[in-house]
């Protein structure tokens, strides 16, 4: 039986036109399932009960429940995720903080963060296979359902407390989104529809590896942000660390991103994780000045989060803010993303769905 919430609000209309219901009633059940969070048919009290009787004959609506959660020292939460088949994948849920006048971050108080984000996978597993990722130690198993993906949200939303609320997603978790591209971008629209989640698209970021073709699909079908993820300023280091780079050399995908920003009126971010002694010189900083020079887009300098077994070392903090400076004082807009959740293996990079 299939999940209801692998239907597009198009197909779920259609479906309903066939069974002599109304159009309209698409509209109801998309605002019961994904703004009301309803966990069953029966609780759509101003759907009529043949219809009701016929969903719950014809549709699954399964929300997934988190098997285990880590939480972090700075309050971010880990949920590890046992899918239908006995896949596990992995969300991650960041309350945003405040840097102290002594430069600490410290977690929000009062009522809450302003900025509560939940980080979701795509994919179990990926198939890009970039070296200092360890999602990429599991290689592709295979893609979300858009269910699954929407499953991830509903589950964690339902964690929250009663004046919490989820208001940003990013698809910055397990596997390459891309990859993926149909049953992201219907998870995409149900997570942005006014009836639905009604998340603004300004909230949302897709991030990618540089599915080149994808970018400009994407420019066409979407208006959430896009990130993506360069990592090196020349063609030998960026194929060492991300083999997607053999087949999109960096030219075509900045290429790709500058037609992107030119038809969507956007600024790309480009993540550049530091790799201490590998891509974190002066030389590095000054090629990618030159890469994205007249690109509209910001910088997120993302310090190398270490896992088991991994090749690479996190940075010092001096190359890190030396960097950072030297971008800045070349009028691009940079920010040092101090990624949250590390003690947990839940910061970027770290994802590998394995039991706590």
């Amino acid at each position: 039986m299939q999940d209801i919430k692998n239907l597009s609000q198009t197909q779920l209309e259609n479906w309903l036109i066939e069974q002599d219901f109304k159009k309209y009633n698409a509209t109801q059940i998309v605002n019961w399932l994904y703004d009301k969070k309803a966990t069953s048919f029966d609780e759509m009290s101003n759907i009529s009960k043949p219809l009701r009787q016929i969903l719950k004959e014809s549709f699954k609506h399964e929300i997934p429940s988190f098997q285990e959660v880590q939480n972090s020292h700075d309050g971010s939460k880990k949920f590890l995720f046992t899918l239908a088949d006995g896949s596990l994948i992995e969300s991650v849920l960041v309350y945003h903080s405040h840097r102290q006048s002594d430069g600490t971050l410290e977690p929000r108080r009062g009522d809450g963060p302003k900025r509560l984000t939940l980080c979701v996978s795509s994919q179990v597993g990926c198939a890009i296979g970039c070296t200092f990722c360890h999602t990429a130690q599991m290689k592709l198993k295979r893609h979300l359902l858009p269910s699954e993906i929407l499953g991830q949200v509903l589950s964690v939303q339902g964690q929250l407390e009663t004046h919490q609320t989820l208001t940003n997603i990013v698809f910055m978790g397990m596997g390459e989104p891309f990859h993926n591209f149909d049953n992201v971008m219907m998870a995409v629209d149900h997570l942005v529809d006014p009836n639905g989640f009604a998340l603004a698209q300004r909230r949302m970021t897709i991030s990618t590896s540089g599915f080149v073709p994808v970018i400009l699909k994407f420019a066409q079908r979407s208006k959430v942000k896009l990130a993506v993820s360069l990592n090196a300023t020349t063609n030998d280091l960026r194929s060492q660390l991300m083999p997607i780079n053999r087949k999109y050399p960096i030219e075509e995908l900045l290429a790709a991103c500058r037609q992107y920003s030119q038809e969507s009126r956007k600024r790309v971010t480009f993540e550049y994780v530091l790799l201490g002694g590998v891509n974190d010189t002066m030389e590095d900083a000054r090629r990618l000045v030159k890469l994205l020079s007249g690109l509209p887009c910001k910088i997120n300098l993302i310090p190398y989060n270490e896992f088991p077994g991994s090749r690479y070392q996190r940075p010092t903090e001096e190359a890190i803010k030396a960097i950072s400076r030297y971008l800045a004082s070349k009028n691009l807009q940079v920010n040092i993303r101090w990624s949250k959740g590390r003690d947990i293996g839940g910061a970027c990079g770290q994802l590998a769905a394995v039991r706590f």
